[in-house]
């Protein structure tokens, strides 16, 4: 994850030099994968969304800095862009391979616990069951089978 964190962030690192972006967002923390399927789902949606955000920046990062310092900012923003555009996907491809090897290692734990439930569930319909008279066979005793003589 720290991998694919540093590789996303190259492009902004190179190419603002001194400057530093202080109004950053915090980032939430991702929530870990319970199975090899969400993994597989967290890892995905990263990817693409990073691979959109990789193309996104082509367009945005140039205009950004036309924006704000004209034509040197519109080449260093071009510049930025075509970083992006190589670390971003790069970046999701690692944490699509971080997400599905989190699931896969969760997978067993989450087996445990379901399969725990399930167990749970079961002991307590027993437990009902047990609150009814024992009901026992009827075995003959030995006046009894006299009397049917």
């Amino acid at each position: 994850e720290k991998i694919s964190d540093a590789t996303r962030a190259t492009p902004g690192f190179i190419m603002k030099g001194k400057k530093r972006n202080k109004n950053k967002k915090k980032k939430k923390k991702k929530k870990q994968p319970s199975n090899i399927i969400s993994g597989l789902f967290s890892g995905t949606t990263i990817m693409i969304s990073s691979i959109f955000k990789g193309v996104a920046g082509l367009v945005v990062e140039p205009y950004k800095g036309a924006k704000s310092e004209g034509v040197k900012g519109a080449t260093l923003g071009v510049g930025k862009g075509i970083l992006g555009l190589i670390c971003k996907p790069i970046a999701g491809s690692i944490d699509l391979v971080t997400y599905t090897t989190r699931g896969i290692g969760n997978t067993p734990g989450t087996i445990f616990v379901g399969a725990k439930k399930i167990f749970k569930k079961k002991r307590k319909c027993v437990k009902l069951q047990h609150e009814y008279p024992d009901i026992c066979p009827y075995i003959p005793e030995e006046e009894d089978e006299e009397e049917e003589k």
